[in-house]
């Protein structure tokens, strides 16, 4: 799931992996919690903001599953388009897990 590789070749040293992923996954933690929050009461301009937010923390990380997940609910929000938010969510949730297992597990 991670881009280790890449992560190696732009932070250098283990440590600071180790750091920039557990800031990603605090970060994240947080604001996963709000986007399920901003998806069920249907705040669309909250959605939007929160996905892009993860999106981009997911590219820093080399997160490409995620990447494609959130970004699939943020173009959706971005055209108002809320009818499948539950499920985009219930996707980017699951790969979240992962993620954020994989990194636990480092």
């Amino acid at each position: 799931m991670l881009n280790m590789e890449m992560l190696r070749d732009f932070f250098g040293d283990e440590g600071e992996i180790r750091e920039v992923l557990a800031q990603f996954v605090a970060t994240t933690d947080s604001d996963i919690q709000q986007l399920e929050q901003a998806i069920g009461e249907r705040d669309i301009g909250q959605v939007a903001e929160l996905a892009h937010r993860i999106k981009g923390a997911s590219q820093v990380i080399g997160a490409a599953d995620l990447v494609r997940a959130v970004g699939e609910l943020e173009a959706d929000a971005r055209t108002h388009d809320d009818h499948c938010f539950d499920e985009l969510y219930a996707a980017l949730a699951e790969t979240y897990r992962n993620v954020s297992e994989e990194i636990r597990n480092l």
